[in-house]
């Protein structure tokens, strides 16, 4: 345990990258360095009491082909991520039905002013950048503080993928956004709740939301959507993959006007 300070002098590639138990850890770097994590499933692990930060110069990438698993697996206790200014966490995902998964029950990642949360999804569907992935994940959250959480291809976001799991989005300012999607390759959209008993929060507190569209996959899910000070923008809704196209917001639970209002 304690403070670890890890200065990426130069590339690392490795087939999977754990972060402990009760330490701290920053990665740094002088120059523009990329740390990739090669294996499929489960490879970027940060569990209970671990708070890593990924720091200025340093790009951590999942280049593989298959479904990106990172933070705690099967339900565990997770740990923080922070995505610090300069930092990038960028995730591929390609082949159709793959996902970039973020697990683990009170799992957090934080993108600071900054820092960059990048879904490298290519075309095929579904696909998705999934909070709250494993059954039984409680509390799983990405907060967007200043920074950018986007998603390229026809990668939506989903806040709760597995069945039951509970996963909330806030945004408090900096950018979510989707890509615009096209006739052929429609974009997913923003999926609050994939199962029933999923529960699904969104609160966007402040900064930019640009998607094509914000439903649930799943009516029996509870679906919350909370304006409190943010902007939400429609990204070309004619071309959202769901059954909601040409209908920007459907299906939800409930959609909340706080007391910071907002803006579509």
């Amino acid at each position: 345990s304690g403070a670890i300070t890890i200065n990426v002098a130069t590339a690392v590639s490795a087939q999977s990258l754990t972060f402990l138990d009760g330490s701290t850890y920053t990665l740094t770097s002088a120059v523009p360095t990329t740390v990739w994590y090669t294996a499929s499933g489960q490879t970027f692990v940060f569990t209970n009491g671990a708070s890593v930060t990924i720091g200025n110069n340093v790009t951590l990438t999942a280049p593989n082909a298959n479904t990106t698993g990172f933070g705690a697996a099967n339900a565990g206790v997770g740990g923080t991520l922070t995505i610090a200014n300069g930092g990038v966490l960028s995730l591929l995902a390609v082949g159709d039905g793959n996902s970039a998964q973020f697990k683990g029950s009170n799992a957090v990642i934080n993108v600071q002013t900054g820092g960059q949360l990048v879904d490298t999804c290519g075309i095929g569907a579904p696909k998705y950048l999934q909070i709250g992935a494993s059954t039984g994940d409680s509390n799983t959250t990405i907060n967007v503080n200043g920074g950018l959480v986007s998603c390229t291809g026809d990668a939506g976001i989903e806040i709760t993928a597995g069945n039951p799991s509970t996963a909330t989005l806030n945004i408090n300012s900096g950018n979510v956004t989707l890509a615009a999607g096209t006739s052929s390759n429609p974009n997913n959209g923003l999926q609050l709740g994939a199962n029933s008993g999923c529960q699904a929060t969104n609160n966007l507190n402040g900064g930019v939301e640009a998607v094509t569209q914000v439903g649930t996959l799943n009516s029996g899910a509870n679906s919350v959507f909370n304006f409190n000070g943010g902007t939400l923008k429609a990204v070309n809704p004619i071309f959202a993959s769901s059954g909601y196209t040409n209908t920007f917001m459907n299906g939800l639970t409930r959609a909340n006007i706080r007391n910071s209002g907002g803006t579509v």
